[in-house]
């Protein structure tokens, strides 16, 4: 499965569960007006522009050489995968090889929650220094 149908099919799935968390759908409309909405990135370009360019403007020529790095999140995979993340109201949705649907915080970096496809199984993300429980591979 390709990068762009998982995070379509993401977005229909997280629209489908009962947790409040993922229980709001982003609707059709929302989606032909994501370019009212620079914050988000709802859909695999951005918006239905397919631009692929944000309108923030808090990013300048003149600010672009203080940046630094605030969070980084690691994949739990040693296979080669690419994806275009879909920020939805402060929670980055993308996914990690094989088959894995990860939600971080985009603020802050630290995963919600995320879903192996093969087995079905939700399990919360956790620090690295956590011990994981409730799924094994």
């Amino acid at each position: 499965m390709s990068p762009r149908v998982r995070l379509i099919a993401l977005i229909a799935l997280f629209g489908c569960l009962s947790n409040p968390i993922w229980s709001r759908q982003i609707s059709f409309e929302r989606i032909l007006g994501a370019n009212k909405e620079p914050e988000n990135w709802l859909t695999y370009s951005g918006t239905t522009f397919s631009q692929r360019h944000s309108l923030l403007s808090q990013i300048t020529a003149a600010n672009v050489k203080s940046l630094e790095l605030q969070w980084i999140y690691q994949a739990r995979s040693l296979e080669k995968f690419e994806a275009t993340p879909l920020v939805v109201d402060g929670i980055m949705y993308t996914v990690q090889a094989p088959n894995d649907v990860v939600a971080l915080d985009a603020a802050t970096g630290p995963g919600f929650l995320d879903l192996f496809i093969s087995s079905g199984t939700w399990a919360p993300l956790l620090r690295p220094s956590e011990p994981r429980t409730g799924h094994s591979r």
